[in-house]
């Protein structure tokens, strides 16, 4: 069944219509007919609806059945991920909420080659937005992950202090992944650096605001794809895979 998020459609006697790109994807690309179903979510509760008509820009649905969406984690995992190279970021953001991503947001270090302006950076984030929200959609996610606007490290850091579980994935680090998240923990981040690592200093002023190096094993792992290799890890181990 066809899935979808709701944005600012207007329910009435649950009724709704569909316009814009969302109603160019159902009759374009998905070449929905009347009297077929699709999946709309709220955040909270998947919608079943159908298909009731269509117009030259508009489909007109009917919700006929609603239940809580289960596909949620109840962990809230934030990545912090410093730049990568090229599209990597695009592959890292479609891992990612496939998995169960909260949150991820883009860090510019010492070391990232990708060194966007701010017309450039926001113009990234745009697109990584929508890449979220697509991939959410493939994955039966019940929430659309935010792509948040670029920081720069101490930035991240002092944004990482804010959760009680929270750490950064070295790759000269030697000791081993902690038991972490407890059980029962509500929220966690740790952050991913670029294609050349974290610089010493980097690493130094982390750990003098408390915030722990771990590492991810014995082998090294892409940048794009530590992120996603961690994710469900941290699901399983709190039971939400």
């Amino acid at each position: 069944m066809q899935r979808f998020f709701f944005d600012n459609e207007q329910i009435i006697d649950n009724k709704f219509s569909v316009g814009g790109e969302k109603f160019n994807h159902i009759i374009r690309s998905l070449r929905m007919s009347v009297g077929e179903t699709a999946v709309f979510c709220d955040g909270e509760f998947d919608c079943e609806c159908t298909l009731l008509s269509l117009d030259s820009s508009c489909a007109f649905f009917e919700i006929t059945d609603r239940y809580i969406n289960n596909t949620e984690p109840k962990l809230k995992i934030t990545v912090f991920q410093c730049l990568t190279k090229g599209d990597k970021m695009d592959d890292m953001v479609k891992r990612c909420v496939q998995f169960g991503v909260h949150k991820i947001i883009p860090v510019l270090s010492r070391r990232c080659v990708s060194r966007p302006d701010g017309k450039a950076a926001s113009k990234k984030t745009e697109r990584l937005n929508k890449i979220a929200r697509s991939s959410a959609m493939q994955s039966m996610r019940g929430y659309i992950p935010q792509v948040a606007e670029l920081v720069d490290f101490e930035t991240a850091l002092k944004q990482m202090s804010g959760f009680e579980h929270r750490f950064i994935c070295y790759e000269n680090e030697h000791g081993r992944l902690p038991e972490i998240p407890p059980p029962g923990a509500g929220e966690i981040a740790f952050l991913i650096g670029p294609e050349g690592g974290l610089d010493d200093a980097e690493v130094l002023l982390a750990s003098k605001i408390g915030i722990e190096c771990v590492s991810l094993g014995r082998r090294i792992l892409r940048t794009e794809d530590a992120a996603a290799f961690l994710i469900p890890i941290l699901l399983f181990n709190t039971d939400n895979l």
